[in-house]
């Protein structure tokens, strides 16, 4: 498995056979906007603004952020291409990285708030 590892992204000395691009919008989802705006409401604004040094209080003043997501259901497509160099056994690694790649984005999802539920892909065909 470390074989495939390391031939798949490389090593410190040595770039690996193949190369993850950036994934793009599919196409866009019918009828809704590519972003959407959400909002988190932190209550603890003291507690986690001085590195847990002032209690958490049901006083302190909540502080709500908006910030912009990608729409639920937006398609993406994902490519990983084969360096020039690379030997030509390479297509078995490029098949496992498919498959790290698919089960990575399944069972963790990608980028922040994972656990809540942002990031989290479903394969479509």
């Amino acid at each position: 498995m470390a074989r495939a590892y390391h031939r798949a992204f490389g090593t410190q000395e040595s770039a690996g056979d193949l190369i993850f691009f950036e994934a793009l919008v599919y196409r866009m989802a019918a009828g809704k906007p590519l972003f959407t705006w959400d909002v988190m409401t932190p209550h603890f604004v003291q507690y986690y603004s001085n590195d847990g040094k002032k209690p958490s209080a049901d006083n302190d003043n909540p502080n709500p952020v908006n910030f912009i997501t990608v729409t639920e259901g937006t398609p993406f497509a994902f490519a990983i291409g084969v360096r020039r160099s690379a030997t030509s056994s390479v297509q078995k690694i490029q098949a496992q990285a498919v498959e790290w790649l698919k089960t990575a984005l399944q069972d963790y999802g990608a980028g922040s708030k994972t656990a809540a539920g942002y990031g989290a892909f479903r394969r479509v065909n």
